[in-house]
């Protein structure tokens, strides 16, 4: 805390009337006793004896004067930040960055707080402008997704020997939108994290049967570095493809997706897979399906693999730490 209060406020201006931000000092009851010059600019305030002495909380809008309110009514007396929004005195819309500092008197005791508002309205313009942009990226996205499957139906679905390469394709692409149209329900201002579970449950959800038992072993809070979206949709989705044509999903059996992050900061990802019937592992294994997966994962620095057994298959997929 601050050890210099009662502040004379002459002294006080000196150090902020330059300064761009908001600068306030508010009595222990939150009534405002002085604002610098900037302040008076950014807020748009001809002559500060207007607002002297009322409740810095009531110049809020509603919904955030408990925000503020609640930074110099708490006891004991900390510092505090947070970001609202506040139109100024001649109503421009702005976004401030609050940091709340508690003041003493020359006893200890507490004298007010001192406020700084930043303008981060620009900041704030700027984020909400790159996710529409994202959304409208992520929706033409998901357009040639469509479209190139639909192309590939046309032109190759009917010919006997690209049939089957034409409808697997078709599925892994599918698969990939069902993935990258979750980027699309989460705040890119939030992070550039995903929430796994979810990312898992749109893939591999869709295509269980009704025979099939489906369990997610991946804790809440685990979240998916955007930048390895792609190579888990890919993958899982190929697992989740095999499963419905010829696997658990589609003769009954388990799938058991499990995720864990390990102390290096990897993300290691499970698929346990058991059919009813047995798997002919000298069937599946090697094939295109395996070997398309292996080259994604290594193209983006992971490492993919599969184990075959008689009853069962397990993949695992490991991810490199998020830069």
């Amino acid at each position: 805390m601050l050890k210099s209060a009662p502040l004379p406020l002459e002294a006080l201006a000196r150090v902020f009337d330059n300064s761009e931000d908001c600068v306030k000092l508010v009595d222990a009851n939150g009534r405002l006793l002085w604002m610098n010059e900037g302040g008076l600019c950014a807020m748009e305030i001809d002559d500060f004896a207007l607002v002297e002495g009322g409740d810095w909380a009531g110049f809020w809008p509603e919904e955030h004067a408990p925000t503020v309110r609640g930074a110099y009514e708490a006891r004991p007396a900390a510092m505090t930040r947070f970001d609202a929004f506040c139109p100024t005195a001649k109503g421009t819309p702005k976004w401030w960055e609050v940091t709340v500092t508690p003041v003493d008197d020359d006893e200890g005791g507490l004298f007010g707080f001192m406020a700084v508002s930043r303008d981060v309205t620009e900041r704030r313009v700027a984020a909400e402008n790159r996710e529409l942009l994202l959304r409208e990226m992520r929706h033409r996205q998901g357009n040639t997704l469509a479209l190139v499957s639909a192309l590939m139906r046309m032109h190759g679905g009917a010919s006997p020997e690209t049939k089957g390469f034409v409808r697997a394709m078709s599925e892994r692409l599918a698969a990939l939108g069902r993935a990258q149209g979750l980027v699309g329900e989460r705040v890119v201002g939030a992070g550039e994290t995903l929430v796994l579970r979810d990312v898992v449950a749109a893939l591999a959800e869709p295509l269980a049967g009704p025979d099939c038992t489906l369990t997610l072993d991946v804790p809440e809070g685990l979240e998916l570095p955007r930048a390895h979206l792609d190579v888990v949709g890919v993958i899982l989705g190929e697992l989740a493809v095999n499963a419905a044509k010829h696997g658990a999903f589609a003769q009954g059996g388990t799938v058991a997706v499990s995720a864990r992050a390990e102390a290096d900061g990897r993300l290691t990802i499970r698929w346990a897979e058991a059919p009813r019937e047995p798997i002919g592992a000298t069937e599946r294994e090697g094939g295109q399906g395996i070997e398309l997966m292996g080259r994604i994962a290594r193209a983006k620095g992971a490492a993919f693999g599969v184990d075959w057994f008689d009853d069962r298959l397990e993949a695992r997929l490991e991810l490199p730490a998020a830069a």
